[in-house]
């Protein structure tokens, strides 16, 4: 009897010892996957902060290629204000040229008039002094012809 209860405390022993064991190895492997998880959850978490970066960098990068175009948009404008302001001033000029070129043929009709009337006056003047001399003349024959007549 001593020697089968020896013999049966060997065997709960070893089935305890085996159970023990695979306790074990159960939480080992449990241990293990907790640890996967672990690995796999921080892996996640870089290619979530990943992508967030990666969606962060492109925002930035629309922003500043929006900012280039609006800078490109305002530069354009400016050019093309300048462009008008020019035109506008070659406008301007032309008109100041034109004014001076009608201005100057004003003066020039109004010279020639001048010039046409001192013309006038001046041929005038020798029509009045040829009658003057013409009548100086007849009068001078006149008398003449009266002295002969006396005579």
């Amino acid at each position: 009897i001593s020697h089968a209860i020896k013999e049966h405390n060997i065997a709960v022993a070893a089935k305890q010892h085996n159970i023990s064991q695979a306790i074990k190895e159960h939480n080992i492997a449990v241990a293990k996957k907790q640890h996967n998880i672990s690995h796999a959850v921080k892996e996640h978490n870089i290619a979530v902060a990943t992508k967030q970066n990666d969606i962060s960098q492109a925002i930035k990068e629309h922003n500043v290629a929006v900012a280039k175009k609006q800078h490109d948009i305002s530069h354009a404008i400016k050019e093309h204000n300048i462009a008008v302001a020019a035109k506008q001033h070659n406008i301007s000029q032309a008109i100041k040229e034109h004014n001076i070129a009608v201005a100057k043929k004003q003066h020039n009709i109004s010279h020639a008039v001048k010039e046409h009337n001192i013309a006038v006056a001046t041929k005038q003047n020798d029509i009045s002094q040829a009658i003057k001399e013409h009548n100086v003349a007849v009068a001078k024959k006149q008398h003449d012809i009266s002295h002969a007549i006396k005579e």
